[in-house]
């Protein structure tokens, strides 16, 4: 019996699974030996089937990226406590930020200090930048959200980038020069 067109639920399902076995191989194999037909194998699927989610690696890895951004900016959002200031909030995610995306060796790829173009522009796509607007900076208008949000994420792929000599200068650095924008409030407001 031949089956039908997939649900938009079945779909979903199949490409998390090609993703999940995608996170595997990296994970095993290291990010650049890592081929189409090795994460195929892994996911149980097809080549062909493969290839109808994702075009080619850099799709894959791209989507791979991105969901993955997405659970980084979950995780670092989940270790804020409401009751603290803004900028102490800030501070605490931007650190989650950076240990998640360094210890995840294809989000860490993309913010290679000899891949700079790459690291902006996947950052900019980034759903990351909604995320922050949204969980920070909710009074402001959806522009000033939009615009504090990617300062933020500016400072962040500043780090990723060119990295302090360790994590305490980081947080110091954060401290003194990101933090004081917003010390001493909890509401923001926009010029």
């Amino acid at each position: 019996m031949t089956r039908g067109r997939l649900t938009d639920n079945e779909r979903s399902q199949v490409m998390d699974r090609i993703l999940d076995a995608a996170k595997r191989c990296f994970a095993s194999r290291g990010v650049e030996p890592t081929e189409m037909h090795h994460i195929a194998a892994e996911a149980e699927v097809s080549r062909e089937t493969l290839y109808q989610y994702f075009p080619d690696r850099d799709a894959l890895q791209a989507a791979y990226s991105q969901r993955q951004a997405l659970e980084v900016a979950a995780e670092a959002f989940s270790t804020i406590h409401p009751d603290d200031p803004l900028d102490r909030q800030l501070v605490e995610v931007v650190m989650a930020v950076l240990r998640a995306v360094r210890s995840d060796s294809v989000l860490a790829e993309r913010f290679r200090s000899d891949n700079v173009g790459a690291a902006v522009a996947f950052a900019h796509r980034s759903e990351v930048v909604r995320g922050i607007a949204e969980t920070f900076f909710v009074e402001l208008s959806r522009d000033a959200q939009e615009a504090a949000a990617a300062w933020i994420l500016r400072v962040v792929v500043a780090f990723l980038i060119m990295p302090a000599v360790d994590e305490r200068y980081e947080r110091l650095l954060l401290e003194r020069f990101v933090a004081p924008a917003f010390a001493g409030t909890r509401r923001l407001t926009w010029r």
